[in-house]
């Protein structure tokens, strides 16, 4: 019964007043976690450092394992190749820590852009096992082996092999709690209303030059199409003339002479 009068009736005033306050409640929240409008001036310093931390670190981390990673293969391979492979390789690991970061704050995205952040986080750790591995071969090969069979030399071999994936990690966490700033929400909503609205215009223009093509194009169909009737017609009344002619021609040249206008009439 209350179903049926809800429907009669509409909505009761009380339902339209819960649902005002939710999206009250609900705008609130949103506001409340922009959380760096709200900090002070030294609090914003140190968000601002650990920002340049968090780049910093993968920079740093490419410096440091691609010198070693050059050094101990150069006698082998050459100092050209050997340092330009490592720093090339690091420095691919740390633009992938860097945008992995960067990907994870966004919250509200969709499924594909979830799946790019998942085959990029599957090629990160990839490439840093392999960088890790090369670190284990270097750091095993600087120990003897009365040090690589002691609980510190195994502790500082593994602390040196993941100290990459360790400092790339940091460097994510870093990223991926980044404070809130209500002024870029903003001008990021704002951007996304422009492009909104410059994408709906575009497509209304490309639709628009469609249908003017389709209109153009029909109306040069009709037109040829009335060329060729006005030829036909043409062409129809010529043949029509022609055979009148031969007909009238045909006639006085099967009549006797003395007959009609074929009927000679002497000089004299």
């Amino acid at each position: 019964m209350k179903e049926n009068t809800r429907i009669m009736y509409g909505p009761s005033p009380q339902a339209e007043e819960e649902e005002d306050t939710d999206d009250f409640r609900r705008q609130r929240r949103l506001i409340e976690t922009f959380s760096e409008d709200y900090l002070s001036w030294s609090d914003r310093a140190k968000l601002a450092a650990a920002k340049f931390v968090a780049f910093l670190l993968p920079v740093a981390a490419v410096a440091a394992v691609g010198t070693d990673i050059g050094a101990f293969f150069t006698p082998a391979l050459g100092q050209f190749s050997s340092y330009t492979l490592a720093y090339s390789i690091e420095a691919g690991i740390a633009a992938l820590t860097i945008m992995l970061g960067m990907a994870a704050q966004k919250t509200n995205e969709g499924t594909g852009h979830w799946v790019k952040v998942g085959i990029a986080a599957f090629v990160w750790l990839i490439a840093s096992l392999a960088s890790g591995l090369v670190m284990y071969v270097i750091a095993s090969t600087s120990f003897t082996a009365a040090q690589l069979h002691t609980n510190l030399g195994s502790a500082v071999i593994f602390l040196r092999t993941f100290a990459v994936m360790l400092i790339d990690l940091i460097s994510v966490c870093i990223l991926f709690f980044r404070g809130k700033s209500l002024q870029k929400y903003l001008h990021e909503m704002s951007q996304k209303s422009h492009a909104i609205t410059a994408t709906n215009e575009a497509e209304l223009a490309i639709q628009r030059a469609q249908e003017t093509a389709k209109q153009r194009q029909r109306e040069d169909e009709q037109y040829l199409e009335g060329k060729r009737r006005q030829f036909e017609v043409v062409e129809e009344l010529t043949q029509m003339t022609n055979q009148a002619l031969l007909d009238v021609a045909r006639r006085n040249l099967l009549r006797p002479p003395d007959e009609g206008n074929n009927r000679r009439i002497g000089r004299y």
